[in-house]
């Protein structure tokens, strides 16, 4: 029997999303526990989230910070955490699971 085409882009869309955050949480687990706790907890956020083509033209004008994962992010953590809610923060996935488990009101 032969599946609807949605629930064949679902069930894609969830493997795909399971293996990549497997990887990333076996390679995430050498850098601690707050990181495979982040990628576990944020899994439905990244699953359900609408993606980037969403958000062409909405955030027109507003000041913005782009974050990816480094050895100075650690220590930048406060400076994100003051400027929530006055910039718009955009982050590669593996910074966004750490973001979100900081943050007080994401985008959902």
């Amino acid at each position: 029997m032969a599946q609807e085409p949605e629930y064949l882009e679902i069930q894609d869309l969830i493997q795909k999303q399971i293996h990549y955050s497997l990887s990333t949480l076996t390679a995430g687990l050498a850098g601690g526990r707050i990181y495979g706790t982040n990628e576990i907890a944020n899994l439905p956020k990244f699953l359900f989230s609408p993606g980037i083509q969403n958000l062409q033209a909405k955030f027109s004008g507003i000041p913005a910070i782009i974050i990816s994962a480094g050895p100075s992010l650690e220590e930048d953590l406060p400076c994100l955490k003051e400027a929530e809610g006055k910039i718009l923060l955009i982050a590669t996935a593996p910074v966004v699971r750490i973001l979100l488990a900081m943050i007080s009101n994401p985008i959902s």
